[in-house]
């Protein structure tokens, strides 16, 4: 989970909301992300007074030699668990009408 530069991705994402404080430790594992493999009512800051609520669901790089191995809980294993995340996380967010 880097991006071009190397900087692990929820690290940088965490930054734009506080309810992903929880990223901003040091580099988080799969295992550590796989525990909760999505986190809805994603509220990013939008101007002086205003914020975009968003469902967020981290998912591997194809290029990352262990992102086929992911565990998410409640989900498939793998890529295919991953293809799962996305499409529960659409659905959460349908749910809570954030489209």
């Amino acid at each position: 989970m880097l991006n071009e530069a190397g900087v692990p991705v929820p690290q940088i994402v965490a930054e734009l909301s506080p309810c992903l404080s929880a990223w901003k430790k040091r580099k988080l594992t799969f295992r550590e992300i796989d525990a909760v493999p999505f986190v809805a009512g994603t509220e990013f800051p939008v101007g002086d007074s205003g914020y975009h609520r968003a469902v967020v669901v981290p998912i591997a790089h194809p290029s990352l030699p262990n992102g086929h191995k992911r565990m998410p809980f409640g989900f498939a294993h793998g890529r295919k668990g991953e293809i799962e995340l996305i499409r529960a996380g659409w659905h959460q967010a349908a749910e809570l009408d954030y489209k």
